[in-house]
């Protein structure tokens, strides 16, 4: 996962969020951009994008964390529309997936872990792709590889 797609997947995960109706206590899973797993690395790349660059802000990391740890109000289609259809079962939905606290935890334990690195540091990237626990790339191993995929179809 590139910076750009990560960036791209929160923006639509935002999105997603922002696109419930008054009254809806779930989301529709299937406005998500990516899965659960691949938004959340997303996350982490953007955090750690915004720690390198100018630093996390209060303001922006709690925009970031509070919409991320809303992830489990989408649900599949079927749960969508018998949790919005009745209040006492969407009050329920809410109190149950609200907000996923050791989804908090994880992503703030990560932050932390980001801002012992030393942003100056050339494999900076490459020790937050560890620490997210994603495939880290460099910009030549893409430029090999889409070479590749052109020349021969495939990677």
């Amino acid at each position: 996962m590139t910076l750009e797609e990560a960036q791209e997947i929160v923006s639509k995960y935002g999105a997603a969020l922002a696109s419930g109706k008054d009254g809806e206590f779930a989301r529709d899973k299937g406005l998500l951009p990516a899965s659960r797993d691949r938004i959340i690395k997303a996350f982490k790349l953007v955090c750690a994008f915004h720690i390198k660059q100018t630093g996390l802000s209060q303001e922006f990391g709690e925009a970031l964390i509070n919409s991320l740890v809303s992830i489990n109000l989408f649900a599949d289609k079927v749960t969508y529309k018998q949790v919005n259809s009745n209040p006492t079962q969407g009050i329920q939905f809410m109190v149950e997936n609200g907000r996923d606290g050791e989804l908090f935890d994880e992503i703030n334990q990560f932050i932390g872990k980001v801002y012992e690195l030393n942003p100056d540091d050339p494999l900076y990237y490459q020790r937050v792709y560890t620490l997210a626990n994603i495939e880290y790339r460099s910009n030549a191993e893409d430029a090999k590889s889409t070479l590749f995929q052109r020349l021969f179809g495939r990677r």
